[in-house]
Formats: structure tokens, C-alpha cells, sequence
């Protein structure tokens, strides 16, 4: 099953939807400048680490004496990583029929050639495995979480939640700062400060993509041909909207940023409260709570974001306990929400760049696609925010703490 669904991406990625790849032509030119500018001075979006790991095929092929085989390269390293994980799952499952092993099989396919023609599957991977491992190898749990963050920034969100559990909260702790530590000195000393800081700043500066959350209601005015919005590429590399109500869509995320993080952290202390009873399937929902609602609010909502989740909730569904209930249903909504996403992308994306016949009806799959992508958002977080909740003994023992204190 693992062959045939993979055949069948490559083929979509080497043959009908061969412009997908366009942004493994931008990696390819841009890693071809480092020579003269320096690696540092290269691809300046992403961490130095992510440039890294975009590297690695494009010296693999070089090597080879075959500078063109760089698409190639790279689409084998991401076979080899989703096989590495898929192996992983089973193992931890315990059977290849299992839930988990048979929703990652299910949903890189319907997720579409994306999952092969962007790098994402890197971070969202090492996350999924920091899950699998947290029990019993929390330092190479550890590990994983401090290199995805370091490949891309996003997962530096669910650190506090990976480091609630009383057991492993030391080994995890160290480690990620261990980590951190490294990559940070090795960056600052390749490249200097401004490097460190630069895939911040580039975000900071973007403006509102078409398939973000945020971008909804305009992009559904567009579609209608509504005079005054635009759809067009910007210099980071995106198709944006432009045109009433796009400055205060870009408010709101603004402030809708600031409430993401304090409740991520309102949602981590609860976590760390109740770290001696906190199950594995608890992290993994405060994760996707953090995670997910990082996607629903931020202004860019590139279809590869998806496979930030899809790793840590199969991770999840490994563990015996949580294979049936509110977990299993939500993966299958994500699957469903993969599915979508390639509708939009690849399928119907020409009609969200140019105004024709179809433009509506791809507004409308999109609105569709957000809206159950919010869904899954509040659903993550009303399960991860009841599981957090204080047992009993545990607030009757902080109860006393208090009393006793106050005495």
C-alpha cells in the first residue's frame, strides 16, 4: 500500500502537476547562488538549519556530478522520511492494520504532491516522532522537538507542552536547551545576527495570503468580482489579495497573534499543573491545540501547514489508549480537511489566481476547507483545555498549600 500510494505522488508530482515544483526550482537557484553570497545570504525566509536541510539533496546531486537530478534528490529524501516514520509507527502501533499506520497511509495521498514538493514534512515528522518517543526515550524526544524547531520556528510552540510530564520534564528540558544553544552559536557564527532574526522579520513583513483564514471574506468578494480586490504575487514569493478590508484583516491577526500565544501559555501551565497525571494523548492534544491555532490565525495558510498536525496526531493515535474517542474522530476530520486542501491545491488554484467561470465555486471549496480547519481548531482546543483541568486531589492539595502559606 506504502509503494503504490507513494508511485502514484511521484507520478502526480513528475507528471500532471509538474508546477508544483516550483518551489523546488526557487530552492535549486537559490542554493546555486550561495557560492557567491554565502549560505547565509541565501533562502533568507527560513532558518539556517531549514537551509540546511534544503541543501542536502542539492549536494547529493552535485556530488553525483548531476547538478539537474536536484528534483529527484529532494523527492527521495522525502520518500525516505516518510518511510522512516511510517516504520516507526507501526513498531509503536504494533501492527501495519493499526489506526495510526493506515491514516498516515491514507493521508499523504489525499494530502496530494505538496507533501513531496516542500520541506515541511521534515519538521512536522521529528514532532510526530518527539511524541512516539516521549515515554520511553524522552532526550531523543527531546532532540527531535529541538531540531524541528530549528529547521522551522513553529514548533518552538509546543516545547512547554512536551516538558509538562514530571518524568521527563528534566531530560526534555536540558536537551532542548542543549540544542537551542548550538544551533543558535553555530548560526550566529556563520552568518551573524541578522540571519538569526531574518525568517521573523520576513514573516513580519508579509501581507495577506489567499488561502489564509483571514482572507476568506475577500477572497469570497473576489471570486464575485468585486471591484477594488486583487489577487497577485508578491516578493515573498505568494500570491496575495489586496483591496478593502485587507488592512483590517491584517489587524486582526495582529491581535489574534498576541491571544494565541498567551493562550498557549495559559494552556502550557495548566499542562505543567498537571504534570504528574499527564498522559501522553493530553500532550499530544496541547500541541495540536497550539499548533492549529497558529495556522488559523496566522496570515499565510500554505497547504503544506497541514503536515504540522497529521505526524503528531497518528503519534497520538499510536498509543493503545487513544486509538478510538475524540481523538480518532479528529484525525479522520484532518484526513478529510487533507483532502480538501489538494482540491484547492493543486486542482483548483488557477481559479483563485485568475478571475473565470470557476472562481466561485474554488472561493467556496476554500471557505469550506478554513472553516472545518477552524473546526478542528476549537475542537483541539476544548479537549486539550478539559484534560489540563486540575483533578480534584490536586486542587484540594493546592487548596491546603495556599492555606498553609497564608498561615
Amino acid at each position: 500500500m506504502w509503494l503504490a500510494t507513494r508511485a502514484w505522488l511521484v507520478w502526480m508530482l513528475f507528471g500532471p502537476f509538474l508546477w508544483v515544483q516550483g518551489d523546488l526550482l526557487y530552492f535549486d537557484q537559490s542554493l546555486a547562488r550561495a557560492g557567491h553570497h554565502g549560505w547565509g545570504h541565501v533562502l533568507v525566509e527560513y532558518p539556517l538549519p531549514g537551509v540546511v536541510v534544503l541543501a542536502v539533496p542539492w549536494l547529493v546531486a552535485h556530488l553525483a556530478g548531476h547538478a539537474s537530478w536536484y528534483f529527484q534528490a529532494f523527492v527521495t529524501m522525502m520518500l525516505l522520511v516518510d518511510a522512516s516514520y511510517v516504520v516507526l509507527l507501526r513498531r509503536r502501533a504494533g501492527t501495519w492494520t493499526s489506526p495510526p499506520v493506515l491514516v498516515w497511509l491514507v493521508a499523504l495521498p489525499l494530502f496530494g504532491p505538496t507533501a513531496y514538493a516542500r520541506f515541511d514534512l521534515v519538521p512536522g515528522v521529528l514532532l510526530g516522532v518527539s511524541v512516539l518517543l516521549l515515554v520511553t526515550r524522552p532526550r531523543v524526544a527531546a532532540l527531535a522537538a529541538g531540531l524541528a524547531t530549528g529547521v522551522k520556528l513553529w514548533p518552538a510552540l509546543v516545547l512547554p507542552a512536551l516538558a509538562a510530564r514530571t518524568r521527563e520534564r528534566r531530560a526534555v528540558v536540558t536537551t532542548v536547551a542543549l540544542v537551542g544553544a548550538l544551533l543558535v552559536s553555530a548560526g550566529i557564527a556563520l552568518s551573524g545576527w541578522s540571519r538569526l532574526l531574518s525568517p521573523l522579520l520576513w514573516q513580519q513583513h508579509r501581507g495577506l495570503q489567499i488561502e489564509s483564514v483571514p482572507a476568506t471574506p475577500s477572497m469570497l468578494a473576489w471570486s464575485l468580482a468585486r471591484h477594488g480586490l486583487a489577487v497577485a504575487p508578491s516578493r515573498f514569493n505568494a500570491l496575495e489579495v489586496s483591496g478593502p478590508g485587507v488592512s483590517t484583516a491584517l489587524t486582526v491577526v495582529s491581535l489574534a497573534g498576541v491571544v494565541l500565544l498567551l493562550a498557549v501559555a495559559a494552556l502550557s501551565w495548566r499542562a505543567w499543573r498537571t504534570g504528574p497525571h499527564l498522559e501522553v494523548e493530553t500532550v499530544a492534544w496541547v500541541c495540536l491545540a497550539a499548533v492549529s491555532g497558529f495556522v488559523v490565525t496566522s496570515k499565510v495558510f500554505s497547504p503544506q501547514y497541514l503536515l504540522w498536525l497529521l505526524p503528531v496526531a497518528t503519534a497520538a493515535l499510536a498509543s493503545g489508549r487513544a486509538r478510538r474517542g475524540p481523538l480518532l474522530r479528529w484525525t479522520i476530520l484532518l484526513v478529510l480537511v487533507c483532502a480538501l486542501t489538494q482540491m484547492v491545491f493543486p486542482l483548483l488554484y488557477p481559479s483563485l489566481i485568475d478571475h473565470d467561470q470557476a472562481s466561485f465555486r474554488s472561493a467556496v471549496l476554500l471557505a469550506v476547507r478554513n472553516a472545518l480547519t477552524v473546526l478542528l481548531t476549537l475542537l483541539a482546543w476544548r479537549e486539550a483545555w478539559r484534560r489540563t483541568r486540575p483533578r480534584p486531589r490536586a486542587r484540594r492539595a493546592m487548596h491546603l498549600r495556599r492555606v498553609g502559606q497564608g498561615w
